[in-house]
């Protein structure tokens, strides 16, 4: 088999998997099955293969996928769409499941998708998130697209100097668990302000 023969099958067997996913995925979502069970189901699909598939489905299977979900799951999906697709999907969602959602995100990703929203609709995710989230979503969106603060994230692990290796290792642990890039570490000192009167 010539090599170009090889690189169509190959093709052509990714399309032949990713149709048989968008099946499957589709009859777990139209089934009567328990909201665990389908969840269940649902764990055994990458985030990319599912956030293939939602487009597929209509606005009323859509909601129904939104309340079986996890949101980590749909945390995982939403990181694979479109920003404009996102938004539209967000549009879909109750105001609590869309805040607890955007509070998944990672802080930039959310930013992205809240802008796809009309403004009264964003004030009302914005306003439903925990105060911690909401400052770090007003930090990110305060910057101009052509700013280099437009690029910050939020998504990042902080270890202070004088820590020891085994102090670092858990803070790392326990950071990691919020971010998902631990790839990059920042090294710094703690900061202290002090003010005379």
């Amino acid at each position: 088999m010539k090599k170009n023969e090889l690189n169509k099958n190959v093709i052509l067997n990714e399309d032949a998997v990713k149709n048989i996913h968008c099946d499957e995925i589709t009859a777990v979502i139209n089934s009567n099955d328990s909201p665990k069970a389908m969840m269940n189901k649902l764990d055994d699909y990458h985030g990319s293969d599912i956030a293939e598939v939602i487009s597929t489905f209509s606005v009323l299977n859509r909601r129904k996928f939104y309340r079986v979900c996890s949101l980590e799951m749909l945390a995982e999906i939403f990181e694979y769409l479109d920003e404009k697709q996102a938004g539209e999907y967000l549009r879909e969602m109750d105001i609590h499941k869309a805040s607890e959602l955007i509070s998944e995100l990672d802080t930039d990703t959310a930013v992205n998708i809240l802008s796809e929203t009309d403004k009264d609709r964003r004030s009302l995710i914005i306003d439903a998130v925990a105060p911690d989230v909401r400052s770090e979503l007003k930090l990110i969106a305060s910057f101009d697209e052509e700013e280099i603060g437009s690029r910050m994230t939020t998504n990042c692990i902080i270890i202070d100097e004088d820590m020891t290796v085994k102090q670092a290792m858990n803070a790392l642990v326990s950071q990691a668990r919020k971010n998902d890039n631990i790839s990059t570490l920042f090294v710094g000192t703690k900061i202290r302000f002090s003010a005379e009167l």
